[in-house]
């Protein structure tokens, strides 16, 4: 992560100078970043500002008031009840396609027929376009349960019974997924009538202060009284007393971050090193060294050890050119609670090993798992999206990828590409001008506008 840091920092310093600005750090002994120069405090002069750049960000902000929360949360109220009716008739959707696959199959008694297929692929046309952003909301949300789902061994034609198996597990996940996110609705939206009571005149301490338990929040009781300190002083002793004790709590799980940290760090780190050199084994095709490691792994009692254990195991069984234990074996990292770096592994075996049996849908998943770990993965996932024909998600993710990497000039002329492919003429026109204002000799974003231009 800081390295990682280093890099965007050293991107923003660039920026920085050509706008006219420099950057300093006054620690001498901080990571050496490109752009940033080291000044010593007693060196520094800064000239006083003519204008408190807080006062101008907080101009630009919405006013904060009892009305303006309350008429934010009932909209978010009327948006939470939109999308929980929107998801159950996707549901009923992938209820009825699961039928259909069963049927098509003849599992449900009858003999096999192919009109359900139609319908199955009419379900699916539906869910993609009637509902397409929360779909691809559905699939994102459980993409790490999607990613397992079955595949055909290399090559060969899949037989009615993977097909169908295939199938099932996707409206299932699918379902099961949809069920969750409705959960997560009804969650929200009673977080938020509780947030609607905290803006009351005659306030239910005890509705209050067990929402702020369930949600883990004691540092609310400071929010809570900032926001009111009229309200605060005229509370009864015993309330304002439940606030200190709160604001307390708050405080403390501030610095116990950090003996929770070094405790993680302490058991974890016997077999540490066993990812690093797992990764180091594979790349050099030391079999025997691997089998030993997996081995070692395998009797290991440290609690971390299994992890280790299926990411060796899988690049011993990819060694083997065993690819479908190898893609088990990584699938069953890919999960909550698997720590980002070995989950980034394993996405990254499933991306090559997706990419080399032309499982593009596999493939995607990966990328998107990975993209949520870093914004690196954006521009090869949007990639993807593009190459399987999916423009409109290529350009959303290349969007939301551009303003984190803004110097990444190449990805904005592909999106700009993207645009053009859209049928967006202005839009794409746009991407190349913005690229060509930062560097006025930029080849590739000159020749496309000069494609653009003469298209018409």
């Amino acid at each position: 992560g800081y390295f990682l840091g280093i890099k965007a920092l050293a991107v923003q310093a660039q920026e920085a100078a050509r706008l006219g600005c420099h950057i300093y750090n006054l620690n001498q002994f901080a990571a050496k970043v490109p752009g940033v120069a080291h000044c010593a405090v007693e060196n520094l002069s800064i000239a006083g500002a003519e204008v408190c750049a807080r006062e101008i960000m907080l101009s630009l902000l919405p006013k904060d008031s009892p009305a303006a929360r309350k008429a934010h949360y009932a909209t978010v109220l009327s948006e939470l009840d939109r999308a929980e009716g929107q998801l159950k008739k996707m549901d009923k959707l992938a209820h009825r396609a699961l039928e259909c696959n069963a049927r098509f199959f003849g599992r449900k008694g009858g003999s096999p027929d192919f009109k359900f297929k139609k319908q199955m692929d009419s379900i699916e046309k539906k869910l993609n376009e009637d509902f397409h952003g929360l779909s691809q909301w559905v699939k994102n949300y459980s993409a790490r349960d999607f990613i397992k789902m079955p595949r055909g061994m290399g090559g060969r034609n899949w037989s009615d019974e993977e097909i169908e198996k295939a199938g099932r597990f996707y409206y299932t996940v699918y379902r099961e997924s949809i069920k969750k996110l409705i959960t997560l609705l009804n969650s929200a939206r009673e977080r938020l009538r509780d947030r609607l009571a905290e803006e009351e005149d005659l306030l239910d301490w005890t509705r209050i202060f067990k929402r702020w338990e369930i949600d883990a929040q004691p540092g609310r009781a400071r929010v809570w009284r900032a926001r009111n300190p009229g309200k605060f002083a005229d509370l009864l002793v015993e309330i304002r007393r439940e606030f200190v004790e709160r604001e307390q709590t708050f405080l403390q799980s501030l610095s116990s971050k950090e003996k929770s940290f070094r405790k993680d760090a302490a058991q974890g780190w016997d077999v540490s090193g066993a990812r690093g050199k797992a990764l180091t084994l594979f790349q050099g095709r030391a079999r025997e060294l691997l089998v030993n490691l997996v081995a070692y792994l395998a009797s290991c009692n440290d609690s971390s050890a299994h992890l280790y254990h299926s990411l060796a195991s899988g690049y011993l069984a990819e060694l083997d050119k065993k690819y479908s234990p190898a893609l088990d074996f990584y699938g069953s990292l890919v999960k909550d609670g698997t720590p980002l770096d070995v989950l980034e592994d394993a996405l990254k075996r499933i991306l090559v090993i997706s990419l080399d049996q032309r499982n593009a849908e596999q493939a995607l998943l990966a990328l998107d798992c990975l993209s949520a770990i870093s914004p690196i993965y954006q521009p090869k996932y949007g990639d993807l999206l593009r190459m399987t024909g999916q423009l409109d998600q290529a350009i959303a993710v290349y969007s939301d990828y551009l303003p984190k990497v803004p110097a990444d000039h190449d990805a904005m002329i592909r999106l700009g590409k993207l645009y053009h492919q859209a049928g967006q003429m202005d839009a794409a026109r746009l991407a190349a001008q913005h690229v060509l204002s930062a560097r006025p000799q930029h080849q590739g974003a000159m020749r496309f506008l000069e494609a653009i231009e003469n298209s018409g």
